[in-house]
């Protein structure tokens, strides 16, 4: 596989592919299925927190560095009622999110 289509590339620069599981773990092992996505799961958490702190706060940018289209964008989203949703790790994704704000009582700063 030429990795095309799972890359990313980090602010650092730092580039990744797709990981493929280990060819020892048994799915069918709930724990073993956890300790492998965790880390995938931590940061999709942490990456959708940054959003909704940027959407929360106005993304800590001023009125003028924004274009019209920004402004009217930005000014017809409601930032109070933000719906999260995802098909298959996405889906995962959010309702580890979901899950993890509930029992951190994170929920509270957005509603």
């Amino acid at each position: 596989e030429d990795h095309s289509g799972s890359y990313f590339q980090n602010a650092e620069g730092e580039v990744g592919y797709y990981k493929v599981p280990p060819s020892d773990l048994v799915y069918n092992v709930r724990e073993n299925v956890i300790q492998f996505r965790k880390p995938f799961l931590e940061k999709r958490r942490k990456e959708v927190l940054k959003i909704m702190s940027c959407l929360d706060n106005g993304f800590g940018m001023d009125d003028s560095s924004l274009s019209k289209l920004e402004m009217q964008i930005l000014g017809a989203m409601d930032t109070k009622n933000i719906f999260l949703a995802g098909h298959s790790f996405g889906g995962c994704s959010t309702a580890f999110v979901m899950h993890s704000l509930e029992k951190e009582d994170e929920l509270a700063k957005y509603a």
